[in-house]
């Protein structure tokens, strides 16, 4: 299967379980996790990047087993909650030293580069150093860099929180773009309209466990609420919807 398949999975922090038997099947397309700080969603999107080993269970990116980490990261683009660049780098310095750091050849930054500044719309700060760079720009600035390698997955955790609103629709757009592309892209957010406005499908993840798996139509269906903040909470307050 072509995405994300996790099956059983579970993390713990010393005592403290911090992902409780979580299954999620997550298709190609812009697939939301919605939750509140806390949840569980930033641990979940560690382990997905590699970056976290899990406790237990077994999960699978494309295919690939997360045992086989070189081959996911190849796989995999993944933007922190608190993505941060050296504030005297420009932002096409920036995109090269990631791009460095993950493996790609000059050859290859000296096509990918202009790419990405472009898609990312981006072009007219590329000699602007980042600690000049508005919120907004900043966070696009994290999806370029996670996108440089051209990675069929694409994993953002919080990437609206704290934009302004014109940001945050901007943002939106741009992970759809991208997710219409073909990838994979998880969207991590604690913000239910940001989901609403452009996923299709969601998982809601409470005190690390998968409350509701399906689309956004199903849960407010489930629930009989009229927004997706309303079902939500109607989801967590009830439990499993």
């Amino acid at each position: 299967m072509q995405g994300i398949e996790i099956n059983h999975l579970e993390h713990r922090y010393g005592r403290k379980a911090a992902l409780c038997d979580v299954n999620l099947r997550i298709p190609p397309g812009l697939y939301g996790l919605l939750g509140r700080n806390g949840a569980g969603k930033t641990t979940l999107m560690r382990i997905l990047a590699t970056l976290l080993p899990c406790t237990g269970g077994r999960v699978t990116v494309n295919g690939v087993p997360l045992a086989e980490a070189a081959r996911v990261r190849a796989m995999v683009g993944y933007l922190p909650q608190d993505f941060a660049a050296w504030p005297r780098l420009t932002v096409r310095e920036t995109l090269g030293y990631f791009g460095t750091l993950s493996g790609m050849g000059a050859r290859d930054l000296q096509k990918r580069v202009p790419a990405v500044l472009a898609a990312l719309h981006l072009q007219a700060q590329a000699g602007t150093k980042v600690r000049a760079l508005s919120g907004g720009m900043l966070r696009r600035l994290g999806v370029a860099q996670a996108v440089l390698h051209d990675p069929p997955v694409l994993i953002v955790d919080e990437p609206t929180a704290g934009l302004d609103p014109e940001e945050r629709v901007r943002l939106r757009a741009l992970l759809a773009a991208l997710a219409a592309q073909g990838r994979t892209v998880l969207f991590s957010t604690h913000i239910a309209a940001d989901i609403e406005a452009v996923c299709t499908g969601l998982a809601v993840l409470d005190a690390g466990r998968v409350r509701y798996a399906g689309t956004v139509a199903g849960l407010k269906a489930r629930t009989g609420a009229k927004t997706l903040e309303q079902a939500y909470l109607a989801c967590v307050r009830g439990g499993d919807a």
